[in-house]
Formats: structure tokens, C-alpha cells, sequence
């Protein structure tokens, strides 16, 4: 018989990345004030506590992404959704049309 060895593929991610997922859910479901206030202060002082290298890998992460442009890249989305909203109409959805005729059914009723 021969038996196959299960790596990081097949049970579905690494466990480092597991274990940040499942912090990052328990901080969002468990935290107080905001949302993303919870999850980020949540997720670092777990990580701090229990898996240090993780939260310094985490962080380490974050500083090289600011000095690569991570905030141009987020102003630059920012621009390029705000951008295409105004190209489909400002706060116009299918729905507006509909009510219209229907306001005007009912007075010629």
C-alpha cells in the first residue's frame, strides 16, 4: 500500500495563514467599538501573544508595502471606483424609473 503525503495543498492553506484567518474571524465576531478598529488591535495583540514571528512577518509586510507605494495604489482605486461611479449616474438604479411610473400611474387613476 502506498500512502500519500498531505502537504499545505491539500488541507486547504499553510497553517500559519490558517491560524491568521481564524484570528482575524474571532477578532471581527468578538470584538467591541468598530469593526476594523477590533480586527486590526484584536489580531495584533493575539498574535503578539501567542505567535510572535507571525505578528513581526505581519507587520514587516505592512512597512514594505508603504514604502512600495501601498497608499498611491489605494488612492489611485480609490479615483479609478469613484470615477466609474460617476460614469453610471449619480444615485440612479434601475428602481428610480420604476417608482416614477408608478407615482404616475396612480395619479392618472
Amino acid at each position: 500500500m502506498v500512502r500519500r503525503a498531505v502537504g499545505p495543498a491539500d488541507s486547504g492553506g499553510s497553517p500559519p495563514l490558517l491560524f491568521l484567518g481564524a484570528v482575524v474571524l474571532v477578532s471581527a465576531l468578538t470584538g467591541s467599538g468598530g469593526l476594523l478598529f477590533s480586527v486590526v488591535l484584536g489580531s495584533v495583540v493575539t498574535l503578539a501573544d501567542v505567535a510572535p514571528w507571525l505578528a513581526a512577518g505581519m507587520i514587516l509586510t505592512l512597512v514594505i508595502a508603504l514604502f512600495r507605494g501601498l497608499p498611491r495604489c489605494i488612492r489611485d482605486l480609490y479615483r479609478e471606483l469613484r470615477s466609474s461611479r460617476g460614469a453610471r449616474g449619480r444615485g440612479r438604479n434601475r428602481r428610480d424609473g420604476y417608482f416614477a411610473r408608478l407615482a404616475r400611474s396612480r395619479r392618472s387613476s
